[in-house]
Formats: structure tokens, C-alpha cells, sequence
């Protein structure tokens, strides 16, 4: 029995799984604000055609970033409280996602969309924020920000300088996409038709309640959405309140973090050890016989 012991004692030893972690922690934290106020990026949908560039794990990818919203027709400007367009224009609420500003607030970027109004004297524009907000006819406009790479990255978190809504939680979308999506972005798609060619592995949805957001499980991509909650790309809260954001900062690292199954000891190597016991077992045996 003692024998049979150290024998079990002994494959336990040897008959082990090697687990293997592919973890990079040399992201970067991409300030898109700088230090003395100014904005940190090229306004540029093609990222080889911009000057600006970062530095991840020890590689200059270039970077561009622009911002998108599905909104009022360019110029139509409604009147508050009446249902009088100017320019003649009725198409107040589009559905086709086109180009819009980037407004900059302390620390934080935020989007100016294509609707406005006038009420009284004065001109009012949506700018405040990158949010999902109803406007005022009645429907939500989706305020996204486009992060173009020239290299696929993966997008790991984000932070925030100011963070508003009705609903205790805040959520937004981030969606990477393929590569040749770049077309889609010419003011004549939909978000519906961007969202068809999204990478359905590097899709989610975040809380950033507290100005900090982790973003987990998402796959590399080269162009990145990220927005208030868009029910476009992700339907999964259901009923959801409005929110908005202004954005100060997101993190990359060129791969996603990995969990490679164990590596388990391979078959031959666990018989030549289970051999090399039932000998040693033989010959203890015969030499008390």
C-alpha cells in the first residue's frame, strides 16, 4: 500500500495542466484632450490622412477621430413649439447619419449635431454633449464619436468629465468595425446600415456612471464607435433613459486580452511516467520476495 502511494504521489506531480496567459498591460491611455486644454487628435475619417499618431506597446499608429450623428435634415432650422421649417424643408427627423462637430468642454470632448431651432431671438444647437437624448420632435438622435486606427487595436476603457441622465444607470455603446466600413460614413447610411457591419465579437455595452468604464471581452478592430447607448448596434437593456457624456480619454493595447485554455502534459509523456512507477513498484516488490 505504501508503494501504491508514492506512486499516486508521484503521476500527481508530473501530471499537470501548464496555464498559459497572454495578458498585454502595455496599453495606452489616450488623453484626447491635452494638458493645456487643446484637442489631442485629427479630425480625419481616413487615419493616413491625419497627423496625428500615439504610441502603443512600442508602435506610432496614426489616429483620427470624427463625429457622427442621424439627424435633421443640414439646413433645416425648426421653430420651437410650431411645426414651421425653414428652407421649406420638412425632413426634420432623418434617419441618416451624417457628420457633426466636436465640440470641446474642459477636459471633455462632446458632439454638435445638425438640429437646431430657434426660439424668440435666439438660435439653439445641440452641443452639450455626445448623448441619446429625444429631441424636440419627438424622436432620439445617436451622437457617436469615430476612432480610426491605422492599425487594429483593441479598446479596453474609457473616462469621463462629466456623465448625465434620469436613470441610476448609465450606459454606453462601443462598436468596432470592419475594414472596409470607412464607405458607409458619407452622410447617405443609416445606423442600422453601419450596424450591419460591425464585428459582431467587438460589441458592448457600458456603465460609465462613475466616469470610469472597463471594457471587457472585445475583439481588435481598426474603427471604433463609441457613443451614448445605441440601440442600433445593441437592443439588450430594453427600455432605457437618455444619456450623455462628455468624453476625456480611451484606452488601447494593439491586442485583446486572452485566457488560452490550460495546456495539458501530452499522453506519451504521462505513460512513460506511469511506466517508470509501475517499475520502480515491481522492483521494490521483488526485493522483499
Amino acid at each position: 500500500m505504501m508503494y501504491s502511494r508514492v506512486l499516486v504521489s508521484f503521476l500527481t506531480v508530473f501530471s499537470f495542466s501548464v496555464a498559459a496567459t497572454d495578458s498585454h498591460k502595455d496599453s495606452l491611455i489616450y488623453d484626447l484632450v491635452n494638458s493645456n486644454g487643446s484637442k489631442n487628435y485629427s479630425t480625419t475619417v481616413n487615419p493616413a490622412q491625419g497627423t496625428s499618431v500615439v504610441t502603443i506597446q512600442g508602435k506610432t499608429v496614426n489616429v483620427g477621430i470624427t463625429a457622427w450623428s442621424d439627424t435633421g435634415s443640414h439646413d433645416a432650422i425648426y421653430y420651437y413649439g410650431s411645426d414651421i421649417y425653414v428652407n421649406g424643408d420638412s425632413r426634420w427627423e432623418d434617419e441618416t447619419v451624417k457628420s457633426a462637430t466636436i465640440d470641446k468642454w474642459g477636459q471633455g470632448l462632446a458632439i454638435e449635431n445638425q438640429d437646431a431651432f430657434i426660439y424668440g431671438n435666439r438660435y439653439y444647437a445641440d452641443g452639450h454633449s455626445i448623448d441619446n437624448f429625444n429631441e424636440y420632435h419627438g424622436k432620439r438622435d445617436f451622437d457617436m464619436l469615430l476612432l480610426s486606427f491605422d492599425t487594429a487595436v483593441s479598446l479596453t476603457g474609457a473616462s469621463f468629465s462629466w456623465v448625465d441622465g434620469s436613470s441610476s444607470s448609465k450606459e454606453i455603446t462601443v462598436a468596432g468595425l470592419k475594414d472596409n466600413s470607412l464607405s458607409l460614413f458619407s452622410g447617405s447610411n443609416t445606423w442600422a446600415d453601419i450596424a450591419g457591419n460591425a464585428i459582431s465579437t467587438a460589441i458592448g455595452h457600458y456603465d460609465i456612471s462613475n466616469y470610469q468604464s472597463s471594457f471587457t471581452e472585445l475583439t481588435t478592430a481598426k474603427y471604433w464607435l463609441i457613443g451614448a447607448y445605441n440601440t442600433f448596434f445593441d437592443t439588450s437593456i430594453g427600455d432605457f433613459e437618455g444619456v450623455g457624456f462628455k468624453l476625456s480619454s480611451v484606452t488601447a493595447s494593439l491586442n485583446a486580452e486572452t485566457n488560452p485554455p490550460p495546456t495539458q502534459v501530452s499522453e506519451p509523456g504521462a505513460l512513460a511516467l506511469m511506466g517508470l512507477g509501475l517499475g520502480l513498484v515491481l522492483y521494490r516488490r521483488k526485493r522483499r520476495v
